[in-house]
């Protein structure tokens, strides 16, 4: 029996996850991920059982970067202010390379999927996007609040749900002003977290 190589079971997901970026998930099956791949179709089925769970390795791949990429902005020695402006701007032009991708992973190819196991792990994929962020949020914003200022946990989890929130509908609503939507984002935190002299109090 042949070994499963790691570099071909790479290729083959990386071919996998362009194809259902660019089609939908019935128009995608194992010849023409095998052919995208450059490989047989016997190798394709070595390495996965069908197309589902292409389908779900795929979104994990996609997951893993995207967390990854993340977490480098997050734990960067960068000044709060700055990992902030750059994590958000990061969240903006990755959701918009990734907007067909997510919408195809995520939105329609999920329903063509045994929902009895696969489902749950789509949405544990997603709980993990979400987890993510609020908890690289939260620690860049926790930095910027002066010692001196000290705020409850319960403000802060709404400061960070306030910050992505704006952060999105603000670039729905001006979607070519993304820069200026960031700026504008860092300004209000500035004032929500007294560092202007704003008092905190509720």
């Amino acid at each position: 029996m042949p070994k499963k190589i790691p570099h071909v079971r790479e290729k083959i997901l990386q071919s996998a996850e362009l194809l259902f970026n660019s089609h939908s998930f019935e128009e995608v099956d194992m010849r023409l991920i095998a052919k995208e791949a450059g490989v047989s179709v016997g190798t394709v089925y070595y390495h996965f059982s069908d197309k589902s769970g292409i389908f779900l390795s795929a979104c994990e791949h996609m997951v893993e970067r995207l967390l990854a990429s993340m977490a480098g902005i997050s734990n960067s020695k960068l000044h709060p202010e700055q990992r902030l402006y750059r994590y958000l701007k990061y969240l903006y032009q990755d959701t918009q390379h990734q907007k067909e991708s997510f919408r195809k992973f995520f939105y329609e190819g999920i329903f063509n999927i045994n929902q009895e196991n696969r489902y749950p792990q789509i949405n544990a994929l997603l709980e993990r996007i979400k987890n993510q962020i609020l908890a690289d949020v939260g620690s860049i914003l926790k930095e910027m609040i002066p010692k001196d200022r000290p705020m409850e946990d319960k403000l802060v989890e709404r400061l960070i749900l306030s910050t992505l929130g704006s952060f999105f509908t603000l670039n729905q609503r001006f979607p070519q002003e993304v820069e200026e939507n960031i700026k504008y984002i860092s300004r209000a935190i500035e004032t929500l977290i007294n560092i202007r002299g704003v008092s905190l109090e509720t």
